[in-house]
């Protein structure tokens, strides 16, 4: 078994998540975000359901998690889903693309998938929401206009 470290661990992880993407099967994708961030963080995007992953290193092993950063609502929030755990695992990073990949679909995916959908639906609440909030606005602006005019 390989020792890591943070020197050798990173060359490792930007070789291996995209095969991780690729095994996990087709819409999947790396995304790689540099600056800012504590570890080494690569995001495994799914494009067609909006699935996100975050894959980081800190201590010694893979931390994988699902993502709710990609989320957004009309004033460019991210929901927070109160009361749900959102799946985490750890893997070895002496493990194959493919190994980590079942890993993710058996462990992180079914539970994250269940948080995604509670987020997407805060989601589409906060905008419908503000939506109605900007339409009553600009009908009270109009009628204060229109008012002034008589």
């Amino acid at each position: 078994m390989t020792v890591w470290t943070r020197e050798t661990a990173e060359p490792r992880l930007a070789k291996l998540a995209p095969l991780v993407a690729k095994a996990l099967g087709k819409g999947w994708k790396r995304e790689k975000r540099e600056g800012g961030e504590p570890t080494h963080y690569i995001a495994l995007i799914h494009g067609n359901e909006g699935v996100g992953l975050h894959v980081s290193y800190p201590y010694g092993r893979l931390n994988i998690s699902g993502s709710l950063n990609h989320i957004k609502d009309a004033r460019g929030e991210t929901p927070y889903v109160r009361g749900e755990e959102n799946p985490k695992i750890t893997a070895s990073l002496d493990k194959s693309p493919e190994q980590i990949a079942r890993d993710i679909e058996r462990r992180v995916l079914p539970g994250y998938r269940a948080v995604l959908a509670k987020a997407l639906s805060i989601v589409e609440l906060r905008d419908t929401h503000f939506a109605n909030t900007m339409e009553s606005a600009i009908a009270r602006s109009e009628e204060r206009r229109v008012g002034r005019e008589c």
